[in-house]
């Protein structure tokens, strides 16, 4: 994975430290997944967030995200992200509006964009060390 293209990401060095060569497509199974509004007091106004647990196929390793002020959702999957993809659009100069564009770049299920993304591990593989 490019630590520079995902610079940007809150927490993106812990996963680099327990996941040094997995990308997020080695995380397909939805553990759990929470949509929902939060106030934003300096903006007034509400924003959209969500926080998806994944986890690989042995369920060993799982990380946490949470999409802060998400826009354009569509979400339609059951229980399985095939080829999650996040991709920095201010580093692209694609648009100015939003930051991150996170789709599923196989199946199509997931696609919507956001300002602001945290990753957090969750467990990592235990032989290895990892939490």
């Amino acid at each position: 994975m490019d630590r520079e293209a995902y610079k940007g990401i809150i927490g993106i060095d812990e996963f680099l430290i327990h996941f040094p060569d997995k990308a997020w497509c080695h995380f397909h199974d939805v553990l759990e997944f929470r949509w929902y509004r939060e106030y934003d007091y300096k903006e007034w106004r509400d924003k959209v967030c969500i926080e998806l647990t994944m986890s690989d196929a042995e369920r060993k390793d799982i990380i946490c995200f949470r999409f802060n002020n998400v826009s354009g959702a569509k979400c339609d999957f059951s229980g399985w992200i095939s080829g999650l993809e996040i991709v920095d659009l201010l580093q692209r100069d694609v648009c100015s509006e939003v930051h991150y564009e996170v789709l599923d770049y196989e199946d199509g299920q997931v696609h919507f964009y956001c300002d602001e993304i945290e990753v957090r591990v969750v467990r990592g593989d235990e032989k290895n060390g990892f939490i």
